[in-house]
């Protein structure tokens, strides 16, 4: 598949839309790094994903008590110390929206019309009013949505300082739906509202996910507007979206990749292992741009622990005690998305850091995986593979020859040969270069000036030779050994 829909660099690299409400440390974490200066390199390497240092952050750790209001083409902006902590722009949502600001003595009143969180059902439409008192200004908000109200020192609520919340019912009054996906809010919660347009509710059962064939619940549900440096699950990132964000809490989440096996009739399988509770987070994001539909992409990871699953490449391969060879993966993600040709899916999960030997028939592997290599990758589409992507580091193979002894061997660069075709993946390039049934099977044969080098060791002596040859290849001979003979299309040179 050519024109994939999910940004896979981003899966690959943990970009992926913000939900830092959903992990608990963060808050200690951001209460921290402002007193103490953490720098947002720091905090990145603490969580072990992307999340936005907000503005607080950004100050000398000063409390402002003044603010200034900016109203440009309907945009508002409040602004603290220089930076806008609370934006509404009628651009970043769907429906019709529109803005009104009206300022009086002592009041000050925003409202947002007829506006959507993009992709979705929900409400963004909400009406806000300003009061000097004495020691600064409140706000009375409310919105729309589960018909939230709640009234909050509204300078302190802009710098961080103070919450905005109150309980709520939603019953059935949200929804986003696409084909493959259903998102519900449901139920009694305690919502926070945050400046930046962020959402979070607190409840039994919440939130309802519906999708690969499992119904996913949630206690802590985030909604929010992603700011438009952040990443997106989709390629070609929408001008408006919006992210939901599911936490798993103690809920029993079993949500695996659709395809965790090979699918070919060859007798020689790979498979993924260990598949559950990998998952403790749920990031949806819903797009909706002008004359397309809906779009929604979805992505589960676990954020705060590091969860591993295995990677069987083979029946064929056996470790040195015997048992099917596998390697670790570890920080697993799996990201899917409904697009016009059916249902496209990323499962994603960096290696281990180890160095293994793969036995094989009539041959053995050194392998060396890392963290830092480019992680191993299967996408699919409506539960076929399109690619897979496994490419440990090779350091030596051992591949006996009849009547001699040999030395493990480095293997050569691949540029600029011509190999034999390997199904749509690369999990199979060690039949490529060393599997013994590929080698004197008429096409599929390779020229010893192609293969790694061989040495061997005279038995008699010990005396170390390396040998070239002249029209000789390798053959599967006897018991999966290979023996070197000469090809029945070239003349013998005696």
């Amino acid at each position: 598949m050519n024109d994939r829909v999910l940004n896979l660099r981003g899966i690959r690299d943990y970009l992926a839309p913000h939900t830092p409400l959903l992990v608990p440390r963060l808050t200690a974490l951001l209460d921290s790094a402002t007193q103490a200066r953490v720098s947002r390199r720091t905090l990145l390497k603490m969580l072990g994903t992307a999340l936005p240092v907000p503005a607080v952050l950004s100050t000398s750790g000063q409390i402002f008590h003044s603010f200034q209001i900016s109203n440009e083409h309907g945009r508002i902006a409040f602004i603290v110390g220089g930076i806008e902590r609370w934006v509404i722009d009628p651009n970043s949502f769907a429906g019709d929206p529109q803005t009104r600001l009206t300022r009086r003595k002592g009041r000050i009143e925003v409202q947002l019309l007829n506006a959507v969180f993009p992709g979705t059902g929900i409400s963004a439409s909400f009406a806000s009013q300003l009061r000097k008192v004495a020691d600064g200004w409140m706000m009375d908000f409310k919105a729309e949505f589960g018909e939230f109200e709640t009234s909050v020192d509204f300078l302190k609520w802009l710098q961080g300082l103070a919450t905005a919340k109150n309980a709520v019912k939603l019953r059935s009054v949200a929804s986003v739906a696409k084909d493959a996906f259903r998102v519900e809010f449901n139920g009694n919660a305690v919502a926070e509202f945050h400046p930046r347009w962020r959402w979070l509710f607190s409840g039994q059962q919440v939130g309802r996910f519906r999708g690969f064939g499992e119904t996913l619940l949630s206690d802590r549900v985030v909604l929010a507007l992603p700011s438009k440096d952040e990443s997106s699950l989709l390629r070609d990132k929408p001008s408006k979206r919006t992210v939901i964000g599911f936490d798993r809490g103690g809920h029993v989440w079993n949500f695996k990749p659709p395809v965790a096996s090979s699918q070919t009739d060859d007798n020689d399988e790979w498979v993924l292992r260990d598949l559950d509770d990998l998952f403790d987070r749920l990031t949806i994001e819903t797009a909706a741009e002008e004359g397309r539909e809906t779009t929604m992409a979805v992505l589960a990871d676990a954020p705060e622990r590091v969860t591993s699953t295995t990677f069987a490449p083979s029946n064929e391969l056996f470790s040195e005690d015997d048992h099917p060879f596998e390697v670790a993966l570890q920080s697993p993600r799996l990201a899917a998305v409904q697009t016009d040709t059916g249902l496209e899916s990323a499962f994603m999960a960096d290696y281990a850091p180890t160095t293994v030997r793969a036995f094989g028939p009539g041959y053995s592997m050194s392998l060396r995986t890392t963290s830092e290599a480019r992680p191993f990758e299967v996408v699919s589409l409506n539960d076929k593979v399109e690619n897979l992507e496994f490419n440990p580091e090779v350091l030596d193979v051992h591949a006996p020859v009849q009547g001699a002894i040999t030395e493990p061997c480095v293997p050569l660069p691949d540029d600029g040969v011509d190999l034999p075709a390997t199904e749509h993946s690369s999990r199979k390039w060690w039949k490529v270069w060393f599997w013994p049934p590929n080698w004197g099977n008429g096409a599929k044969c390779l020229k010893m000036g192609m293969l790694p080098p061989v040495k061997v060791v005279r038995p008699e002596d010990l005396l170390v030779l390396e040998f070239s040859f002249t029209n000789i290849v390798l053959e599967k001979g006897e018991h999966g050994i290979p023996r070197l003979i000469v090809p029945k299309t070239q003349p013998r040179l005696d």
